[in-house]
């Protein structure tokens, strides 16, 4: 399907239902914008340079020559001007290049897995708009202040294979904390972590009631070095899991391996409820 590239660019949302080939279709398309978008701003970084340059030679000739020296002081300013705008000005497309990367790999991940003629709902913001949580004073620090908010970037929903509907979200969490110092000095600090979470909601008639797997497995679901498994709900109809992550290289590597453990326990429960249940895939 076609991206409106305008307002994309404008909006800095992704929205689309459709087959998970057409979503990463759309992606690849908003990738290649978003390096012209890129290339597009370096070129206006560099005809900024250009022209403060030509300001400055013009202020250096304009000591020996009878040249209009406020011409050149302008070209400096203007040119420097041009030249932090190009630096600082990213714009939508380009404030997260990573959230990008990683909705990528996580459809790439589930595509063999998912019913290739079946739409997945997908929501990706490129660019920030945290809901703030919290603002109180913070008592570990002279005048400390602190706030919290979160962001939910990513959401994915779709079917799979063996009739499981797969539920993604992504949010960014952010505490920011502000203080002075012993000098009287303003400083600021901020952590962000990112929560993944990953839901299954499966087919009772081929697995069964999933909880009695569960408890034989005792909760145990493996994680990366970099996550902490942060709960895990199974109920008669799904299994829910929210893994912490604090780098976002981490969360599409978090989200498979959520996924693997809920299929850990789906694959006990199908073996549980004998040979009346259909054999399925796995999602990895």
């Amino acid at each position: 399907m076609a991206v409106n590239l305008q307002q994309l660019e404008k909006d800095g949302i992704y929205e689309a239902k459709a087959s998970l080939a057409s979503l990463l279709s759309d992606l690849d398309q908003i990738g290649t914008f978003a390096q012209d978008v890129a290339a597009r701003k370096k070129q206006q970084g560099r005809i900024g340079l250009y022209i403060m340059l030509a300001g400055l030679v013009g202020l250096a000739v304009g000591l020996f020559l009878p040249l209009p020296m406020p011409l050149s002081s302008l070209a400096i300013v203007g040119g420097l001007g041009w030249w932090l705008y190009s630096l600082f000005s990213k714009g939508k497309l380009l404030e997260h290049p990573k959230r990008l990367e990683i909705a990528k790999e996580r459809l790439a991940t589930i595509q063999a897995d998912a019913k290739p003629e079946k739409p997945f709902t997908l929501r990706l913001a490129l660019a920030s708009n945290p809901v703030q949580l919290s603002k109180e004073a913070w008592h570990g620090r002279k005048n400390g202040k602190q706030e919290l908010s979160e962001e939910c970037w990513l959401s994915l929903e779709g079917p799979l294979l063996d009739g499981c509907v797969v539920t993604d979200e992504v949010k960014e969490l952010l505490r920011k904390r502000t203080y002075s110092n012993a000098r009287g000095k303003y400083k600021s600090k901020s952590r962000v972590t990112y929560l993944v979470n990953v839901r299954f909601c499966y087919p009772q008639e081929r697995y069964g009631d999933a909880r009695a797997a569960e408890q034989a497995l005792k909760g145990t679901v493996k994680m990366g070095p970099a996550a902490t498994l942060r709960s895990l709900r199974v109920t008669e109809k799904a299994i829910a899991l929210k893994a912490m992550v604090s780098s976002d290289r981490e969360i599409a590597p978090a989200a498979c391996m959520l996924s693997l453990g809920a299929y850990r326990i789906l694959n006990l429960a199908r073996r549980m409820v004998g040979p009346s249940g259909a054999a399925g895939g796995n999602t990895k």
